[in-house]
């Protein structure tokens, strides 16, 4: 381990690829007695054979060499997504512009001439592992202050849907065109909730590998019976038997990861409440006419008749008035959230006297046309 004068420990993995066997032990015996950790590769073919199982800090790259040079052997570290980011130093003993040049352009970061001045060299490594190393500190801390940015804004979410409701549905209270303070506190609530869920759909698609920012960039998501599934064991606890229907090949759907778990979460909360002991929920996932429906239907009381008659309401409560959760909170929220990404959601009284919701996905457009037959006009 190489220690600075800054008192900074600076160690690394360093694969050397040249097919001189006198250069890799020159070269090996320098970095090893600095700190470092060496593989070496006699040619191009091994040293890609070692990058399959080992990733380092820094590659030194012949650039000449038998079978395959080292800009061909460049070239295809930095097409393989597992490699690309690997910072690559051409050894070379031409010192032709145009070889250096070339250097760059495959996707070198630095080019030493030989015969090597070992001073130099090392120098060129300690840099370059310090830069990767200071780059990984930055990602680290990056991932820790998102994931900090993230537990605040989930916690923050719920609440700001509920009081964007409550002030909504105040505001609503006042004539057409009279102005408010609960017109204006629910335009402020409306655009930090906004802010929250911008920054937890971009968190989402980020964790779902979903890295384009584009606008026109569809974000497929979601295995919706694992998150059903999530559920299983909170209706296991109150005695409530839940059942999941779906395809052997769950279709996906063209929305958020995020905004998807938000609705799914709501119908099944909702449910398993209002559900009595040894009740049962039925949860059913099809596709019909380029749609997703997913429908969560329980045998409890079922949905009182004044509040089908004002949908999504946020006051109303469950027929049992000593239950003190309004009805309507959780399942306004998700009426919200799923009018934001397309999505259609309805709620009536099942045949058999119990609650039944059921949301409308829309398909990503790729795959509309390609609808599984097998699948197609099979929701209820």
């Amino acid at each position: 381990m190489q220690v600075l004068s800054s008192g900074v420990a600076i160690s690394g993995l360093v694969l050397v690829v040249d097919d001189q066997v006198r250069n890799l032990q020159m070269v090996t015996n320098l970095l090893t007695h600095r700190g470092f950790e060496v593989i070496t590769a006699s040619g191009g073919r091994e040293a890609l054979n070692c990058l399959a199982t080992k990733i380092p800090d820094l590659i030194l790259l012949d650039v000449i060499m038998p079978e395959m040079d080292g800009f061909e052997v460049c070239r295809q570290i930095k097409s393989n997504r597992a490699t690309s980011h690997v910072p690559v130093v051409f050894l070379s003993g031409s010192a032709d512009q145009s070889s250096i040049v070339r250097g760059f352009e495959t996707g070198g970061v630095d080019y030493i001439a030989k015969p090597f001045n070992k001073a130099e060299l090392l120098a060129r490594v300690l840099t370059h592992v310090q830069l990767v190393q200071a780059q990984r500190r930055h990602e680290a801390h990056l991932m820790e202050h998102n994931r900090t940015l993230g537990m605040i804004a989930e916690e923050w979410h719920q609440p700001l849907q509920h009081i964007a409701l409550l002030t909504k549905k105040i505001a609503g209270l006042h004539r057409p065109g009279e102005t408010s303070l609960a017109m204006e506190a629910n335009a402020q609530v409306e655009s930090m909730l906004t802010s929250v869920e911008r920054f937890l759909h971009k968190q989402s698609r980020e964790q779902a590998g979903l890295h384009d920012s584009s606008a026109n960039t569809e974000q497929i998501t979601s295995n919706l019976e694992t998150l059903a599934g999530r559920w299983y064991l909170t209706a296991k606890r109150k005695c409530v038997d839940m059942r999941i229907t779906s395809p052997s090949q769950e279709p996906l759907v063209a929305a958020s990861p995020f905004a998807v778990r938000q609705i799914v979460d709501a119908l099944l909360s909702n449910a398993i409440h209002h559900t009595p002991r040894d009740g049962m929920i039925q949860v059913t996932i099809n596709r019909n006419n380029g749609q997703v429906l997913f429908q969560v239907e329980d045998n409890g009381a079922g949905f009182p008749d004044d509040y089908l008659k004002e949908p999504f309401h946020p006051y109303v409560r469950g027929q049992d008035q000593s239950d003190a959760a309004a009805l309507g909170l959780g399942l306004a929220a998700a009426k919200r959230t799923a009018d934001r990404i397309g999505a259609t959601f309805s709620i009536s009284n099942s045949t058999q006297g119990g609650a039944l919701a059921t949301v409308s996905f829309p398909l990503p457009a790729a795959l509309v046309s390609f609808a599984d037959p097998a699948l197609a006009g099979a929701g209820a």
